[in-house]
């Protein structure tokens, strides 16, 4: 489940995590656009060799909506 952020509960360390998260999701989906014959599979296994330092959780939100 998303992690709820409200100007009464967000810190600056939270806003510059959910920021840095935000860009990496960006550089991998401009990745993707270089995949478009590529399958779900190949994409997150491109995506790990090139953002080994991701989680699966933003892999996958790259990955999302990637073919629309």
């Amino acid at each position: 489940m998303a992690r709820q952020i409200s100007a009464d509960n967000a810190d600056a360390g939270d806003l510059a995590l959910d920021r840095m998260i935000d860009r990496q999701i960006a550089d991998m989906r401009r990745l993707l656009a270089l995949m478009s014959e590529a399958s779900a599979t190949d994409a997150l296994r491109a995506l790990r060799a090139a953002f080994p330092d991701a989680s699966l959780a933003a892999r996958t939100a790259a990955v999302t909506g990637w073919r629309l």
